[in-house]
């Protein structure tokens, strides 16, 4: 059941929460499953495999400088640049504003005669562009907040650097579903089976959006859930968005409702509204929210997350017939450093100790550990990874979690390696 909370009672709805938050970094905002989806997807992290792939290769040789005149170009005959237009002079303020929190460059901002009520950014290289619809702006231009929502929503495609993985995952779903000359049954195979993977990533994607979208707002959730049914409504009616989670609540329990809504949602790049406005009010109800403003209004003390040890038990034998054990290799993605361990000859359970990898600590950042068996011939080979929330603590912290074969969900082996992995967060004060 979807939990209705009492928008004065929620901690996103007090005056406190409702101060601005002056800056967040993308782990901030981004959900686990986005950060972790989110490597296999950028053409730049030192983890991905993707970019092996031959159609990821064909849009990493055109270049960035093609692929953005193709953006321009298109943006032109389509829509009108407003950023020193008067008229739109409150939009551009907007853009501005919302920029400032989540730390990037303003885009320049575009309005497109649309009768799709839609935002979004686009454009690989800074300054990225900003597209607005008209019906979007015809619709939310009476209400301020609810525009600087959808605005911050966009802009945190950009915090979290979604747009280039989107150009990747959009390659991927055509290279999958297109029309083929010819059957190259290893490309085609992975590319379709990696088709669910991808929209199950697109949804958290726009999740994390969302939760940027909050934070230029100053945290006012009952503005965000407006913002989001009014998607659905398309009206000028203020609607209360606790009354309509009722009454869809109400509907998902007559018979098959709630199964053919599920089967629905697995083939949309978006997640229903509803459960966007869930989302929101479980990151917000966790405290995730309440951390960033202490944070903001807190001491500057320089905090570091420091790797201890890593132990991991369990790893598959080697597939290449010449020895039993793997030859692993673990890497460790921190915010935007990546550490690397040597070569593990002939060892299913690597350790290693007296690490003291470390990187500058922000609230709600991750850990991902990835593992390979080592292969000079053909590439290493990919065995696992896992993804590992870090909260704020200055004690030793020691974790367990299964190394997963896939970044959608659990895989479907029941007897998966493990992980343990020991680590701090240091304070130096000032």
């Amino acid at each position: 059941a979807w939990p209705v909370t009492a928008f004065a009672e929620s901690p996103a709805g007090s005056q406190e929460s409702q101060r601005q938050i002056h800056s967040v970094s993308a782990d901030d905002i981004m959900t686990d499953a986005d950060a972790f989806f989110r490597i296999y997807l950028d053409p730049n992290p030192a983890l991905s495999t993707v970019t092996d792939w031959p159609i990821v290769i064909q849009i990493l040789a055109l270049g960035g400088n093609i692929i953005d005149a193709g953006v321009i170009a298109d943006r032109l005959n389509k829509a009108l640049p407003v950023d020193e237009q008067p008229a739109f002079a409150h939009l551009k303020e907007m853009v501005d504003e919302c920029s400032r929190p989540l730390g990037i460059q303003a885009p320049l901002l575009f309005v497109e005669n649309s009768p799709e009520v839609n935002a979004y950014v686009t454009r690989l290289r800074e300054p990225h562009l900003l597209i607005v619809t008209s019906s979007l702006y015809r619709l939310y231009k009476d209400r301020p907040k609810e525009m600087k929502f959808i605005i911050g929503h966009e802009l945190g495609h950009l915090k979290c650097n979604h747009i280039r993985c989107h150009l990747v995952g959009e390659a991927l779903m055509e290279f999958a579903t297109g029309p083929r000359r010819t059957f190259r049954w290893k490309e085609d195979l992975v590319a379709h089976l990696l088709v669910g993977q991808l929209l199950s990533w697109y949804r958290q994607s726009e999740m994390s959006a969302d939760r940027a979208g909050l934070v230029c707002i100053g945290g006012d959730l009952k503005t965000a859930h407006s913002a989001l049914n009014r998607l659905l409504h398309g009206t000028d009616e203020d609607i209360d968005p606790r009354i309509a989670a009722q009454e869809q609540i109400a509907f998902e329990k007559e018979p098959f409702v709630r199964i053919v809504r599920k089967l629905r949602s697995l083939r949309s790049t978006h997640p229903f509204v509803m459960d966007r406005c869930l989302a929101l009010e479980e990151w917000t109800t966790t405290g995730s929210y309440q951390a960033l403003l202490d944070r903001d209004s807190g001491q500057p003390d320089e905090q570091w997350l420091v790797i201890d040890k890593i132990h991991v038990k369990g790893l598959p034998d080697s597939d290449t017939g010449f020895r039993t054990a793997s030859d692993p290799i673990i890497t460790v993605i921190l915010g935007d450093k990546t550490f690397h361990s040597g070569i593990f000859s002939n060892n299913n359970n690597p350790s290693l100790k007296d690490l003291q990898w470390k990187t500058r600590f922000s609230p709600n950042m991750k850990i991902i550990i990835e593992v390979r068996d080592h292969d000079s011939a053909s590439g290493n080979d990919f065995i696992g990874a896992c993804c590992i929330p870090v909260r704020t603590m200055t004690s030793a912290t020691k974790t367990t979690i299964d190394l997963r074969r896939d970044v959608k969900e659990r895989s479907t082996e029941t007897k998966l390696p493990e992980v343990t992995i020991e680590y701090h967060v240091e304070t130096a004060r000032g």
